[in-house]
């Protein structure tokens, strides 16, 4: 039985190999990584999904231009039709770009990140370009995470 879940509610991947792949209704495909912390809920437009990651890693697929926006505590970001992967760490955000494009914004900067790019944000500054050689390497984990039919986000557990 399917339950409809309110918007804003945090799901946690648990610790020992916990992992989950979410199917949104914009046809965004999240895999999230153990131990990572996730809000999902719309925007104040309502128009497109708000994805909020507290701690952990977030591989999204997203072909739909501005389906998706994401905030961590260092970065936001709006997304353009796009793969990438976004790690929130204690002092830093990651944001690695695949595919497609990402705009990086925080109270201190802005940055386009495009195809094969990379950026790292930390708390009071700017969002800088970095390098990652062999950035594939960062979604690995993936690989062991793919379910022929993604749970959809309204038939999550949320005990």
């Amino acid at each position: 039985m399917s339950r409809r879940r309110p918007a804003g509610r945090r799901r946690r991947a648990g610790g020992g190999g916990g992992r989950a792949a979410v199917a949104l209704a914009n046809e965004s495909i999240l895999r999230i990584d153990q131990n990572g912390t996730l809000s999902i809920g719309s925007t104040t437009t309502g128009k497109s999904s708000l994805l909020k990651l507290m701690q952990g890693v977030l591989h999204i697929f997203s072909h739909r231009p501005n389906a998706l926006k994401i905030e961590t505590p260092y970065v936001s970001g709006a997304v353009e039709g796009t793969e990438f992967l976004v790690r929130a760490e204690p002092e830093k955000t990651v944001i690695i770009v695949f595919e497609g494009k990402v705009s990086a914004v925080n109270g201190q900067g802005r940055l386009e990140v495009a195809s094969g790019q990379a950026i790292v944000a930390e708390r009071g500054m700017a969002p800088q370009y970095i390098t990652v050689v062999r950035p594939r390497d960062a979604v690995h984990w993936t690989l062991s995470l793919i379910p022929p039919n993604p749970l959809p986000v309204s038939d999550w557990d949320w005990r």
